[in-house]
């Protein structure tokens, strides 16, 4: 009798935590390129840091950008809101904006593409965080979100406590 041990696929298995390469080494070439150019803008907006995380199902293990601000042990401080999730289901990936009712009111959310208006309108809010979250597919102009990802980045630019929140 033989036991065939099964490998789950990094991004699903929540008792390994993956690196960033090999999450990124499970999707196809077409969504790994989609993967850097969001994950490069996000690298690029001023004092966010990067970490993989388990977010549970449906997300599983997910990139949280969040500011920096660390406790006393160097873990991000739980009072610290996550400004973005990059979630790389290698099949379905995704990315989530979360935005406070300020932010929306000062970025000019009309301006967006509809598109992209329609996915923070019709998005879950709780605590005052709306939670619009997008597909990184065929056909998706990525560059219409990377337009948010600046808008948001530009509100919390002009109010600076706007970042964690």
């Amino acid at each position: 009798m033989s036991l065939s041990r099964v490998v789950k696929a990094p991004w699903t298995d929540k008792f390994q935590q993956p690196t960033v390469a090999q999450l990124r080494e499970a999707m196809p070439r077409e969504v790994a390129a989609m993967f850097d150019v969001v994950r490069e803008r996000l690298m690029g907006v001023g004092d966010l840091e990067e970490r993989v995380a388990w977010q549970g199902v449906p997300w599983r293990w997910t990139l949280i950008y969040a500011p920096h601000r660390h406790g006393a042990r160097g873990a991000l401080s739980a009072s610290v809101r996550a400004w973005a999730y990059l979630i790389p289901d290698p099949n379905n990936l995704q990315l989530c904006v979360t935005l406070t009712t300020e932010q929306i009111q000062a970025m000019e959310v009309r301006r967006l593409k509809k598109w992209v208006r329609d996915g923070i309108a019709f998005a879950r809010a709780v605590g005052g965080v709306c939670w619009p979250t997008y597909t990184l597919g065929a056909g998706v102009h990525v560059e219409d979100l990377l337009e948010l990802l600046d808008r948001k980045a530009r509100a919390c630019a002009e109010e600076p406590q706007a970042i964690s929140a």
